[in-house]
């Protein structure tokens, strides 16, 4: 039981150093100083994440579109890119979430 509130209390501390950008305000859209996304982002994430893998010709990619986003003073946009690749055992390991900015 103490290792589950122990749990509990370490993801809940983790989260909360987690905010430190968000949606663009009003203002910020008004002054439009968001630069254009690339048109090959795609491409781009896809060779960032299969040098990592495994098996890059098995892995799946899922994009969402991107949306302007500030963080820490950056303006820019965010996509999120759900992965699922193989393991070592042939298998996948399930759809697992990554945000780029």
């Amino acid at each position: 039981m103490r290792r589950n509130n122990l749990v509990v209390i370490i993801i809940m501390l983790s989260l909360s150093g987690c905010v430190s950008g968000g949606q663009p305000t009003a203002q910020q859209l008004a002054n439009n100083t968001f630069a254009e996304c690339p048109s090959d982002y795609e491409q781009m994430i896809k060779q960032r994440l299969s040098a990592d893998l495994i098996d890059p010709s098995s892995v799946m990619f899922r994009f969402s579109r991107p949306e302007k986003y500030v963080n820490s003073g950056q303006y820019g946009h965010v996509v999120s890119v759900g992965v699922n690749a193989k393991n070592r055992f042939g298998g996948y390991i399930g759809e697992q979430l990554h945000e780029f900015m």
